[in-house]
């Protein structure tokens, strides 16, 4: 097998685990939202959970997001490679190996998960036994530190944000009534808990990625969601609204707890280890000063966006989270899951000196995700008022509501196919060491779209914020195309304009397909019931993907031949 074709193997394996448990962890995601929007729709507790994520949020994605995504994957697989057994590349996890057998076997697959997941157990016993007694590698001093410091930061910052959680509420939402705000101090205060478990399982995620074990990484989102469901359903009626704060920090554990046996396996042992002049370390620092500010930026324009929807009518902060959470949808399925997939293959490339594969596998991945995104927004666009009354439309959630979650979600739509590539485009340059250049991007992006914010705000409400939103991703995805082509010349620049203009002519046809059949679905289904609806929706959107495929296969598309392949070779 070549190297070439070795590394699709492993890409596609990879992003095929990452995008099933990304459509498993936004199904879970989607029903936490039904169940919060049918129970307290936009109002007051709704709108004070919800803004109580934001001082968490900032903490979290500012130190350890700047550290994993661009920093210390990277810098670990420097050491990895240096000390990798030329064996380790054909070995296979566990519960991958019983997935794969499963499809060449009619035992039942429950079997062969239990196998999995006793083997992955057992497997970590072993090796925690064998580290624990030998000295570490320079790969795993670097990993012990990293996470060390990582963890005293955010408890650090997590108790002078849970002291100056009362000033720090008040200067975010101060059109909140007392009782409100009361209410989101109680929760941040309570949710400051969960950063410090996400702190601990994303380090661990991060060094699972770098051993391309996608599984457990991938599955921890699900058990998150789930952590909130049960917050939702079973906290709710003993602590009360507080309930919900309780079933993050849960989901946040069980987010922390489910890699750990995995992480234990690949190798790793904890130990109280500050190893600060450790040259991983410095590099490490050095990369992530950048993102992290890139990041900051990024954090205070949603605190900035929560500040402007909680100034408008009551529920406006529930609305935008609602019409964010249904568009955000296709971009985690499909564009995070190739990028992260992508990710550890584009780093090696580089420490490799490959620049064939390198712009190989971005300029195909990157085709990917515009092939899927484009359509998708425009069907998402046309059908906008189904989806949210189809999914959100229930229990407490009234027209009123429905009618402003809609109108965002829309306008945020527009910016799809932009906001599924910027993860890639950053992961680019993360690859090649380059964290300064996606600082720049973002930062010309959040000061456009804060400006915009204002300016719209006043004029068109929450859809302003929307349509700010989707200017600057379109911005940010432009700055970063634009300059990674200056750096990689063989970078396949008309190929992938030219597949841009087939894609949304393409797009273009089957929208007028969906938006036709739309128009005749009313005359045949009642609308007003919600399985009418669904046949309306379902219908029309089963057109557009049909006419969709018949388009692309007669023109041929190469990314429409690579999604026939995958397909013929799963059968």
């Amino acid at each position: 097998m070549t190297p070439s074709r070795k590394r699709r193997q492993i890409l596609l394996k990879g992003a095929i685990i990452i995008a099933f448990f990304s459509l498993l962890s936004k199904i879970s995601g989607l029903l936490r939202v039904m169940l919060l929007s049918s129970r307290y729709a936009t109002g007051d507790i709704a709108d004070a959970y919800l803004t109580s994520f934001r001082l968490p949020d900032l903490i979290f994605n500012t130190l350890v997001l700047g550290v994993l995504s661009s920093a210390f994957i990277p810098i670990f697989l420097e050491y990895f490679d240096k000390e990798k057994d030329p064996n380790a590349d054909v070995e296979t996890d566990a519960l991958e190996v019983g997935l794969e057998s499963s499809e060449t076997s009619m035992a039942s697959p429950n079997v062969g998960f239990a196998a999995g997941v006793s083997e992955l157990w057992s497997g970590a016993q072993r090796k925690w036994h064998q580290y624990a007694h030998e000295e570490h590698t320079e790969k795993w001093a670097l990993a012990n530190t990293v996470l060390n410091l990582v963890v005293l930061a955010l408890i650090v910052f997590s108790v002078l944000f849970f002291v100056f959680a009362p000033e720090l509420v008040k200067i975010m939402v101060p059109s909140f009534s007392a009782n409100k705000q009361a209410l989101t101090i109680e929760m941040t205060r309570i949710m400051l808990v969960s950063t410090v478990l996400f702190g601990i399982s994303n380090v661990m995620g991060g060094m699972l990625q770098s051993f391309q074990r996608f599984f457990w990484f991938s599955l921890a989102p699900v058990l998150y969601n789930a952590g909130i469901i049960i917050g939702i359903l079973w906290f709710t009626p003993i602590f009360g609204p507080l309930g919900l704060a309780y079933g993050v920090v849960f989901g946040a554990f069980l987010h922390m707890i489910i890699q750990i046996p995995p992480v234990l396996k690949v190798g790793f042992c904890w130990r109280p280890v500050f190893k600060i002049k450790h040259n991983g370390v410095k590099k490490i620092l050095l990369l992530m000063a950048p993102r992290t500010g890139g990041l900051a930026a990024i954090q205070v324009n949603q605190v900035i966006n929560t500040f402007l929807a909680s100034s408008l009518s009551a529920g406006s902060v529930s609305a935008l989270y609602y019409a964010d959470s249904l568009q955000s949808l296709p971009v985690s399925i499909f564009g995070v899951s190739l990028a992260i997939a992508a990710f550890p293959i584009l780093g090696a490339s580089f420490n490799n000196k490959d620049d064939n594969a390198f712009t190989e596998i971005f300029s195909e991945n990157f085709r990917k995700i515009l092939f899927i995104l484009i359509p998708i927004s425009l069907f998402m666009i046309l059908l906008r008022a189904q989806i949210v009354r189809l999914v959100l439309g229930t229990g407490s959630f009234g027209w009123g509501a429905t009618r402003a979650t809609l109108d965002a979600f829309g306008f945020l739509a527009l910016s799809l196919f932009a906001q599924g590539t910027v993860p890639l485009l950053a992961r680019a340059f993360y690859a090649r060491h380059d964290t300064l250049t996606p600082l720049i991007s973002s930062a010309v992006s959040v000061v456009l779209n804060i400006v915009l914010a204002f300016a719209l705000v006043s004029r068109m409400g929450l859809v302003g914020i929307a349509l700010a939103f989707s200017i600057a991703s379109l911005c940010n995805m432009t700055i970063l195309w634009t300059i990674l082509r200056c750096r990689l010349p063989k970078l396949h620049t008309t190929e992938s304009l030219l597949s841009v203009i087939k894609i949304s002519l393409a797009s273009l046809a089957s929208g007028f397909a969906v938006y036709g059949m739309l128009r005749v679905a009313e005359h045949i289904f009642n609308n007003k019931r919600y399985f009418g609806l669904l046949g309306q929706t379902a219908v029309s959107a089963f057109v557009g993907i049909v006419l969709y495929c018949i388009v692309v296969s007669v023109w041929k598309f190469p990314e429409a031949q690579w999604i026939a392949k995958h397909l013929q070779r799963r059968k």
